[in-house]
């Protein structure tokens, strides 16, 4: 996932030559561009735009606000030649057009690697072939934000200042993102068996960075029941800034204790975080790994499909209250709120996930027909999202519907998104259907911001401290945790691991194995060591 999705094999590219030897160069780079495509199967869309010293000489606009909106909401990225002209001494044209795209954007990271590809290019005497540096600069404040002023210009007694601007939010995600092949991973256990699958999660999470050369530093932290009950207190204010400021993402193992009858700790924890940081997006992959684990009489082994379920509003905001509490009057009422800023970043990320990952169907599951409010909503914003992506199948499910046709063909759902509920309930379906709740990772995911991923089975206290754990579901969220760092190779290296393991019956008994939790990781951190 991230923060704007792409169209996956298609893109839209709009190429500016600009000035001097920009259509030059430019026209060159189209064109090697053109035949990458070709090779590699991609469906490439290059449009010219004329944005020059040229046109602004000629009509007095170098570009204008429209142009500026379109480029941005219909074009996948810009491949700029030069702009640099001396009929244009003040460089009105590129102020309007370069930074003007850079802020109207927001586009905080210059990136410009460095990389010796030939030695004898080099201007050193003794070049190291090796050497490939990466630069991350900050491309919205500092000295360029036009910040300043002149005090009696023209005159000897002139004075200018140039004032630089630097904020918290601009120099934290500059830093974030040159990380690069870093990250920094918050491992909370939790509680029953939460601490032993996430022991082996953390063994194969920090298999798959040595493997890989990733630099990943795994930090415990004491977020459980035992901890409540000793101190009275979850989690704390500072520590939530903590986890979310600090760290690129969480590794939870499951929460759940009946010493805490009322769940305190969970939605202290949880949901705390859950809402805290906005992880408005609640991922659910549910993929038929093996045919026979299925409990379906004829599994289709194409079964792939990913829930989204909006992760912030819905029934689960805790709205409503209780009225003659305790009596035979009592009335009680839930409230199920949905806005449009909500609906409409959940069906975004879902369309956006079809479309980069190629998948050719996305369905909106909802009780419109009863809840006709929320429904509506819902439905409207499906349309509108919708359009925008017309190369990919779109259908709406009641969710009695949808309940029926999971068991009957889950081979036909490849994305599903739906409210916060039916989600809740539609994806422990589906990951029944394709093997069960020991083998089902999920994210709660704030794209570009900040993610937490834990395992769906729970925190199954009856068989804490036996050692028969599935950790599996706990691997799975190490490779939706490496995923959501893009670190893809590392993140398939891990689910091939967990394929292999139920293959080679290296697995706990629940998946006909005779291996403990322990031994499973073992032979996991051994496979990528290898």
């Amino acid at each position: 996932m991230s923060d704007r999705g792409s169209r996956g094999r298609q893109a839209r590219i709009a190429v500016i030559g600009g000035d001097g030897i920009g259509p030059e160069v430019t026209a060159v780079a189209a064109d090697v561009l053109a035949a990458a495509a070709h090779r590699h199967g991609l469906d490439l869309t290059l449009d010219r735009w004329d944005l020059s010293a040229d046109r602004y000489l000629r009509d007095g606009v170098a570009i204008t606000d429209a142009e500026r909106d379109r480029l941005v909401r219909d074009y996948d990225a810009a491949l700029l030649g030069a702009l640099g002209d001396p009929r244009v001494p003040d460089h009105a044209h590129i102020r309007d057009i370069l930074l003007g795209l850079r802020f109207h954007a927001d586009l905080y990271v210059n990136f410009r690697p460095c990389k010796l590809l030939i030695p004898a290019l080099s201007p050193l005497r003794d070049p190291d072939p090796t050497t490939d540096i990466v630069f991350f600069r900050e491309n919205t404040e500092g000295l360029y934000t036009g910040l300043g002023g002149r005090f009696k210009a023209g005159t000897t007694e002139e004075v200018a200042v140039q004032e630089s601007l630097n904020t918290y939010r601009g120099v934290e995600r500059i830093v974030r993102g040159s990380r690069g092949r870093q990250a920094r991973i918050a491992v909370i256990g939790g509680d029953g068996i939460g601490p032993e699958v996430t022991a082996v999660a953390a063994d194969v999470l920090a298999a798959a960075a040595h493997r890989h050369g990733l630099d990943l530093t795994l930090d415990r932290w004491d977020l459980s029941a035992d901890r409540y009950l000793r101190d009275g207190v979850a989690i704390t204010d500072a520590e939530r800034d903590r986890l979310v400021r600090d760290y690129d993402a969480a590794l939870l193992g499951a929460l759940g204790d009946p010493r805490v009858p009322d769940h305190a700790h969970i939605r202290d924890i949880l949901l705390g975080l859950r809402f805290h940081a906005d992880l408005y997006v609640n991922f659910r992959p549910c993929k038929l790994l093996i045919p026979a684990l299925s409990p379906l009489r004829d599994p289709d082994p194409t079964t792939d499909i990913v829930f989204f379920r909006e992760n912030t509003e819905g029934l689960y905001t805790g709205l409503g209250g209780r009225f003659k509490a305790g009596t035979t009057e009592e009335v009680a009422v839930q409230e199920s709120l949905n806005t449009y800023r909500g609906v409409e970043r959940i069906v975004r990320a879902a369309f956006e996930h079809a479309a980069a990952t190629g998948r050719g169907r996305v369905t909106l599951v909802d009780k419109a027909n009863a809840l006709v409010h929320e429904g509506a909503l819902w439905r409207r914003v499906f349309a509108e999202v919708g359009a925008a992506f017309p190369d990919i199948a779109q259908d709406a499910m009641y969710v009695d519907a949808m309940a029926m046709d999971l068991v009957r063909r889950p081979q036909r759902y490849e994305v599903v998104v739906t409210s916060n509920l039916f989600g809740d309930i539609l994806s422990d379906l589906g990951a029944q259907v394709t093997g069960g709740l020991g083998l089902a990772p999920s994210g709660n995911i704030n794209p570009g911001v900040w993610a937490l991923f834990e395992p769906v089975h729970g925190s199954a206290p009856d068989i804490a401290g036996q050692g028969i754990a599935n950790p599996l579901a706990a691997v799975g969220c190490v490779a939706l945790t490496l995923g959501y760092l893009e670190m893809d190779a590392a993140a398939a290296d891990v689910e091939e691991c967990i394929v292999a393991s139920i293959r080679e019956r290296v697995s706990t008994p629940d998946l006909g194995g005779s291996a403990t939790t322990r031994e499973v990781g073992e032979w996991m951190t051994a496979r990528l060591r290898d």
